[in-house]
């Protein structure tokens, strides 16, 4: 599970100090990736989950849906170890995440690729369609500009795409931007 936080100085000092030591494994793949990992003091350790329960809040920047499953299996086999003496330090209780500050994250395009139109559909026909939930806008390069805005290559051009007010709904399914 990828999770991000607002940084906090406490938290970039203690990482900074563990990073300027050699790194415990350095490697790189057939792939060319380089792998680094840092081994903690149980005191580094310590200081700095003391700071991350400080933070008000985290975000899920990607594995929502792993931790919605997760959690129904940790619920599930702590329901069934009912009268075993269940502690909470089971290892069902937890399942692995890696948390990232804010300031440090780069948000990449996520793009998806349509190779039909659905049945028998022709381009024009799906952008008729979409017309019912989106308003066609124009594009100067294909990033999306605002919430709401989505870029669509079709017909060997980049069209805009912004959601209608009233496909959004309403209470916090409208703050998503998904």
């Amino acid at each position: 599970m990828f999770l991000a936080y607002r940084a906090k100085e406490d938290i970039d000092a203690a990482v900074n100090g563990i990073i300027a030591r050699e790194p415990f494994i350095d490697v790189t793949l057939d792939d060319q990736v380089r792998h680094r990992l840092w081994k903690a003091t149980p005191a580094e350790n310590t200081a700095i989950v003391a700071s991350f329960e400080t933070l008000p809040e985290l975000y899920i920047a990607d594995g929502h849906h792993r931790s919605a499953s997760a959690f129904n299996v940790g619920k599930m086999r702590k329901e069934r170890a009912a009268g075993e003496g269940v502690t909470g330090d089971e290892e069902f209780n937890f399942f692995l995440a890696i948390f990232y500050p804010h300031n440090q994250l780069n948000i990449m395009d996520y793009n998806r690729v349509l190779r039909t139109f659905g049945g028998d559909r022709t381009a024009d026909q799906f952008l008729e369609e979409l017309k019912q939930s989106f308003d066609i806008i124009e594009l100067e390069d294909p990033k999306p500009k605002a919430k709401g805005e989505f870029s669509l290559y079709i017909k060997k051009q980049w069209i805009g795409l912004r959601v209608k007010p009233e496909k959004v709904g309403s209470g916090p399914i409208a703050e998503l931007d998904s």
